[in-house]
């Protein structure tokens, strides 16, 4: 009990301190990536892939974000979130042309 408390404590600190160190842009663009993520799991199964390594890389790809400079963060993560979002659109009008 004592290590899962541990665990959940450096997480949410680590988690706090990351987002200390990314610019409004990323912070953004996480939150929609993460939610994005979450929706995608049950076809990351059937691709044949472990979620739980998907996971593993892209919250280690979050961690390669603090390594930017601020403006690069800002540049870097506004073009992902456009990205993202076109992608949303791309699907969302795909499913609407299959009705």
């Amino acid at each position: 009990m004592k290590k899962i408390l541990l665990g959940l404590i450096v997480a949410s600190f680590s988690a706090s301190v990351m987002a200390a160190e990314l610019v409004t842009e990323c912070q953004d663009y996480f939150k929609e990536a993460d939610a994005a993520l979450e929706a995608s799991l049950e076809a990351i199964k059937a691709q044949g892939l472990d979620p739980a390594t998907v996971k593993a890389q892209y919250e280690a790809s979050k961690t390669q974000f603090t390594a930017l400079s601020a403006d690069q963060q800002k540049s870097v993560c506004k073009q992902a979130l456009d990205a993202l979002e076109q992608a949303k659109k791309a699907q969302a009008d795909a499913a609407a042309a299959k009705k």
